[in-house]
């Protein structure tokens, strides 16, 4: 009778890296299982890259945030914002992280993993792209007011205030400056 193992092997996990970045069937499902595996590895033989190409996989806006907070949660990694990659790193709270796992420890891996989805975790906010909000909300206020002392009309839906909370909800706005 052939054993059955609760983790992929490595070369597995990362055929399943090659297929995610293809494919949209079951995708989350296929992420869930690659990243329970990278976190495996990352505790029993310090090897995070499965978790690295499994984050180089996904596409922008597949909550690329969610996936990075559940491999740090439960794994020996970190993200390097200067490098805006994942690092390895032992991971304080991660009691298994010194041996290698045993058959009971590996199980309850699994279970904790199996429970807790990666698309769940929640942490930091975004962290591909940031954009220094205040700096561009001070931008548009100068070029309106420049409009204002050069005598154009500006207009808009609502308050400045108004404008700016919809834009931060990620709602279309607009601002026209009219010449006068």
């Amino acid at each position: 009778m052939k054993k059955s193992t609760l983790f992929m092997a490595p070369k597995v996990a990362f055929a399943q890296c090659a297929v995610i970045s293809t494919t949209g069937i079951t995708l989350r499902d296929m992420i869930q299982q690659v990243a329970m595996s990278a976190i495996f590895h990352s505790v029993q033989s310090q090897n995070n890259d499965i978790g690295i190409k499994l984050f180089e996989s996904m596409v922008d806006g597949l909550r690329k945030q969610s996936l990075v907070t559940y491999l740090e949660t439960y794994g020996n990694f970190s993200w390097d914002k200067d490098a805006k990659a994942l690092v390895h790193v032992r991971n304080p709270a991660n009691e298994r992280d010194t041996a290698k796992l045993s058959a009971e420890q590996v199980t309850e891996l699994h279970a904790v993993l199996s429970a807790n989805p990666w698309y769940d975790a929640s942490g930091k906010e975004e962290i591909c792209t940031t954009l220094d909000v205040a700096a561009e909300v001070t931008k548009l206020i100068k070029r309106i007011q420049k409009s204002v002392k050069k005598g154009h009309t500006v207009t808009g839906e609502g308050s400045l205030a108004e404008i700016m909370l919809a834009y931060s909800r990620g709602e279309k706005v607009s601002v026209n400056i009219v010449p006068a």
